[in-house]
């Protein structure tokens, strides 16, 4: 559990930085026998991403551009 929060913690900086909302990652601590718990928070995280539509992250051909235009 330390290592899955000790890397949930990285990849929700990195995830940040790239601009994705935080709001699309997170992490549950939910047991084998939860199985109402798991469904719950399946569904939460569906209605979640729903709400905020696809991505919008640059393509690497516009980051380019940008860099260009501004040296």
């Amino acid at each position: 559990n330390y290592k899955a929060l000790r890397r949930y913690t990285l990849l929700r900086r990195m995830l940040k930085d790239m601009g994705i909302e935080e709001e699309r990652f997170r992490l549950e601590w939910i047991s084998a026998s939860e199985a109402d718990r798991l469904r719950t928070a399946v569904n939460d995280m569906v209605e979640k991403v729903r709400a905020l539509g696809p991505l919008r992250l640059e393509t690497p051909r516009e980051v380019f551009a940008e860099e260009v235009a501004v040296a």
